[in-house]
């Protein structure tokens, strides 16, 4: 009867690591599917170089691939630190048109092409929001923390034209993307 016992323990508690181990193999899996852009934080500078090519603008920490729409940060090591997003309506800050937002995915089913709504859909409600610039050019800044990323989005807070195109109220400038602390 003890041996019987001991094996039905046994098999209760194998079931229950593997339960823990597919729980755990779950986890990882949403959280990586969070990210879909090919350039991940962390990565190296040689990554970039290879998925991105040769940076319009380069400093000691950042480089700028206006065609890709995006500006990377690096650590001092050369490993990514933050990525940032070009907006459909950061062609008020960028006339000349050499800015592009890519249409990739990046994290969380959002691309530079969403909305502030697209934002808060998928971040839900941002812990931390601040207004930005003149009256005449107001800018919402909202901050959110998921998934490892932090995530900062400018969004327009009133309707701006620039030429014959027309911005709507909620169209993203720009958003970045770093690793929480």
């Amino acid at each position: 009867m003890n041996s019987r016992f001991a094996s039905s323990i046994l098999t209760v508690l194998s079931l229950s690591v593997a339960a823990c181990d597919s729980s755990a193999v779950l986890l990882g899996e949403r959280e990586s599917e969070s990210w879909n852009y090919p350039i991940h934080l962390g990565d190296p500078i040689s990554k970039v170089h290879s998925l991105l090519g040769i940076p319009s603008r380069t400093t000691e920490v950042l480089e700028e691939y206006p065609r890709s729409g995006v500006s990377v940060w690096f650590t001092p090591e050369g490993r990514v630190a933050k990525l940032n997003f070009q907006g459909q309506a950061g062609a008020l800050y960028a006339p000349d048109n050499q800015w592009q937002p890519t249409g990739r995915i990046v994290l969380l089913g959002l691309s530079p092409r969403a909305t502030e709504i697209d934002f808060r859909q998928a971040l839900g409600t941002p812990e931390q929001t601040t207004m930005e610039r003149s009256s005449a050019f107001r800018e919402t800044h909202h901050s959110w923390r998921r998934n490892g990323y932090a995530v900062d989005g400018w969004f327009l807070a009133t309707e701006r034209t620039l030429g014959d195109i027309q911005f709507a109220k909620g169209t993203l400038l720009w958003f970045e993307v770093s690793p929480t602390l």
